[in-house]
């Protein structure tokens, strides 16, 4: 028998420590680097805080099971979408759940999301 994998937990490990590993990176540098990296840790910060909260933000399980694909490189890769849509925020809890679910998962994820819905 096959050993169920607990996505939300997964990602929420890969994550903590990708999270760990960029906070010492800056940690090492320069206050005027750390300075100028402000954007970067606020939105490292702010999709950590999200992603790992106590209560799932989700509306449905599927997405951890969508960021597992990108396990070690979730906050990265999250950040480089987020650099590159214009339209994307993260000033709220609503804003993360709409880039991520709607914008990242709905685009790199279409297959994952649609075979769930399959399913149900």
């Amino acid at each position: 028998m096959t050993e169920q994998i607990d996505y939300r937990r997964e990602v929420v490990d890969s994550v903590n420590k990708e999270f760990d590993a960029f906070y010492y990176e800056q940690m090492q540098k320069s206050k005027e680097d750390i300075f100028a990296n402000a954007h970067k840790i606020f939105a490292y910060t702010a999709l950590k805080d999200f992603i790992t909260a106590e209560e799932s933000q989700f509306s449905d399980d599927i997405h951890y099971r969508c960021l597992y694909e990108e396990k070690d490189s979730i906050l990265a890769l999250l950040y480089d979408e987020y650099r590159r849509n214009e339209y994307a925020s993260l000033a709220t809890s609503g804003d993360i759940l709409e880039f991520i679910e709607d914008d990242y998962n709905a685009i790199y994820h279409e297959g994952i999301l649609e075979e769930a819905e399959e399913l149900e």
